[in-house]
């Protein structure tokens, strides 16, 4: 991917509304040249000219003559706006400059608390860590209410192998100021990093409520997605992402090829494999999922290495997996690889399930029998949290499951956090909702459906019949009875009930309500618009007691990929 920093129209705060008010207050202060530049020098920088900011800021310093006060704010304010253009410009030469005015603003005034953050903040931008813990913790001491310290020592915390501690800054930044989002979408990061992906989906999803424009939330959620084993719930994130960023972006058509793969859509993943390719040919992993389509796919493998620039077949990973590609080298020289953590990768642990998964499917493609195919029982015996561990228990699901692998318990090594920083408050909207669905990528269970509607009981109503009968409620609940009559009721106030996901296309909500009805649950729908664009929104229930309704979640969740929404009470 390109530069982190590189994605952020980073805000410092409310810095320029801050200084414009405290200049045109200030008691002390007469009117004149520098508090003039002061002025101009804060309203600049609040409308993002930054050179203009810049220059008025300089000015402020050269003219020699302000107060104390005037001094320590014009160098805060070039601080902020030097810091502000080296996000932009990606040029640590102003970084350092950002860092040089703040440490002389502080000579001015050893307490001030915003120099003190934009120091720390510019610091970690640098990976300066520990000496932007130091600053950050000063910044926090003189202002223990300041949720943007809080959030961005919470990023320096994730990097210094601190999550838990990060964890709790980011949870006070926004308990602090509930409204600020950057605060959800770099807690999603983390706990993305540490495999906690349910409560990354919740926090990206925080995030993109409020903005619906930001590319990143949507590749980052989609990742998720795909790790909690939902993979429909990632394409139609994976292709948000592509909509948002349409040109060179490599990321998204790599994962939207993962996904597809794993829900047996090889044709699909083949296009978005080439496609990735061909915008980043130096990424190895990509290459050997495109050895598997088309293997999958009966086309030679091998051609999935060819104008791939740095391919190496070597001992570290993923030149081992290449090597025992291209039958040069051992399934045990891969693993050792993979534990190594070296070369391209996401983590030892992350990259030994990719490498379990890879080897399983090698196998699959050269007829070894499902029940003596010895990788995915290794990889599904693992905790869940990882796409590839999802995947082997969709294949290993007709088999016993083993009670426990030897070697498969090594502790994760702590995620080194890689977040860009965002030091300040975003204006929010007021609109809510998911994001639009796109026709192609339905929300739907990730375990593929292969055959026609097929139900032991009396199937329910479907959802197109629901959704021509205007004149009927919507919101109704399809039972099934051990009669196997089927009848629907109103929902009851005061009852239980939990999501399964929301859809666009009446087909997939027939095959939502088709597995459900297979549990013996019972199940309803609510419809709702976004704009143009009509939604039905899948609820398990009513039950009465929530000890009911967390059972039935429970047999929900051990659905191959689904991924239902807390129970909640109606």
């Amino acid at each position: 991917m390109d530069h982190p920093l590189q994605h952020h129209r980073c805000v410092i705060g409310f810095l320029c509304v801050v200084m414009a008010i405290w200049l045109r207050a200030a008691p002390l202060w007469a009117a004149g040249t520098v508090d003039d530049n002061l002025l101009a020098g804060a309203e600049a920088l609040g409308r993002e000219n930054l050179e203009q900011a810049i220059e008025q800021f300089t000015q402020a310093i050269d003219a020699g003559s302000g107060t104390r006060e005037q001094t320590v704010a014009a160098f805060e304010g070039r601080c902020a706006a030097l810091y502000k253009k080296s996000l932009i410009k990606n040029d640590t030469g102003l970084t350092k400059g950002a860092i040089a005015d703040c440490s002389r603003s502080l000579e001015f005034k050893s307490d001030h608390q915003r120099s003190y953050r934009l120091r720390g903040t510019a610091r970690l931008t640098l990976g300066e860590t520990a000496r932007a813990l130091e600053d950050l913790n000063v910044a926090l001491a003189l202002d223990p209410q300041d949720y943007l310290t809080l959030q961005n020592r919470g990023l320096a915390l994730a990097r210094s192998g601190q999550p838990e501690r990060a964890i709790d800054d980011f949870n006070q930044a926004i308990k602090i100021k509930p409204s600020h989002i950057w605060s959800y979408y770099n807690r999603g990061r983390l706990y993305a990093a540490l495999g906690r992906h349910e409560r990354a989906v919740d926090d990206f999803s925080q995030f993109i409520r409020h903005r619906h424009d930001y590319e990143a939330a949507f590749l980052y959620r989609g990742r998720s997605w795909l790790a909690s084993g939902a993979y429909q719930q990632a394409l139609v994130d994976l292709h948000e992402s592509l909509r948002l960023k349409p040109e060179a972006n490599a990321e998204a058509h790599y994962w939207i090829g993962v996904g597809l793969y794993l829900l047996e859509r090889y044709d699909e993943a083949l296009a978005d494999f080439e496609e990735a390719r061909q915008l980043d040919d130096t990424r190895v992993v990509n290459a050997l999922w495109l050895y598997l389509t088309r293997e999958r796919l009966g086309k030679p493998g091998r051609d999935a290495f060819a104008g791939i620039r740095n391919l190496k077949e070597d001992a570290h990973w993923p030149g081992a997996m290449v090597a025992h590609m291209m039958e040069r080298g051992s399934a045990d020289t891969v693993l050792a690889a993979a534990a190594e953590g070296e070369g391209e990768g996401q983590g030892n642990e992350e990259t030994k399930n990719l490498a379990l998964f890879i080897l399983g499917e090698l196998a699959l493609i050269k007829h070894q029998p499902i029940q003596e195919n010895t990788w995915f029982p290794q990889l599904a015996a693992k905790d869940p949290g990882s796409p590839w561990v999802h995947a082997a228990l969709w294949r290993t699901r007709d088999l016993p499951k083993p009670k426990s692998v030897a070697g498969t318990d090594s502790p994760r090594k702590t995620p080194v956090i890689v977040d860009p920083i965002i030091t300040g408050a975003e204006d929010l909207d007021e609109r809510t909702g998911p994001p639009t669905v796109r026709p192609d990528s339905p929300l739907t269970s990730g375990a593929p459906i292969k055959s026609k509607l097929a139900l032991s009981t009396t199937p329910p109503q479907s959802a197109r019949a629901i959704v021509e009968k205007k004149e009927e409620p919507i919101q109704e609940v399809a039972e099934v009875t051990s009669d196997k009559k089927s009848k629907r009721t109103p929902h009851v106030p005061g009852t239980y009930a939990f999501k399964l996901a929301a859809y666009e296309s009446t087909e997939h909500v027939d095959q939502a309500l088709a597995e459900i009805s297979r549990l013996n649950l019972p199940v309803y729908l609510q419809d709702f618009q976004i704009k143009e664009h009509s939604y039905l929104r899948v609820w398990v229930g009513p039950f009465k007691t929530e000890e009911q309704a967390m059972a039935a979640w429970k047999r929900v969740k051990a659905l191959p990929g689904a991924n239902p929404s807390a129970v909640r009470k109606r």
